[in-house]
């Protein structure tokens, strides 16, 4: 069962990463990219973060790299509260700093004062064990991005 759910949750992960350009994927760099970035100040960190840039921040070895890792650290078993649930989905949201590491994770929630379900407290413990990122770009300059990192699972529990 543990195997099976497995793959499931590899296949989801798979197609979001097909559809989610700031995931993994690199932006072309134009001759532009400091116009065609966006920042705000972040109070917290006393800094510009940047939300659109050229060359988005990338997981150590891409998508691949990823699902190894996701698969190694992620421990969601039948014994969990929520794992009846037919399907779960949680979206993180973090910066990636101009040294690569992961800054200020937390899970998007549709109302603040909404409970973590188990799903999103294992998701938000290996968005927290994941190794630094090569660093987003505007134009040459290394940043801070934030990054929406969504994720899905849908578990079959009739086999």
């Amino acid at each position: 069962m543990k195997w099976k759910m497995k793959k499931i949750f590899i296949l989801i992960l798979s197609l979001l990463l097909i559809f989610s350009k700031h995931i993994f994927g690199q932006s072309t760099i134009d001759k532009n990219a400091s116009a065609s970035c966006s920042y705000s100040y972040n109070s917290t960190i006393k800094k510009n973060v940047y939300k659109n840039v050229s060359v988005d921040p990338l997981f150590p070895g891409g998508a691949a790299a990823w699902q190894r890792f996701l698969m190694k650290e992620f421990r969601y078993t039948k014994g969990s509260k929520d794992y009846e649930e037919l399907q779960t989905k949680a979206t993180a949201i973090f910066i990636v700093d101009t040294d690569g590491k992961i800054r200020y994770p937390t899970i998007l929630k549709g109302s603040p004062d909404a409970n973590l379900s188990e799903f999103d407290l294992e998701y938000l413990r290996v968005i927290k064990k994941m190794p630094s990122w090569i660093p987003g770009k505007c134009g040459d300059k290394i940043v801070p991005v934030v990054v929406q990192w969504p994720i899905m699972i849908h578990l079959n529990t009739d086999h």
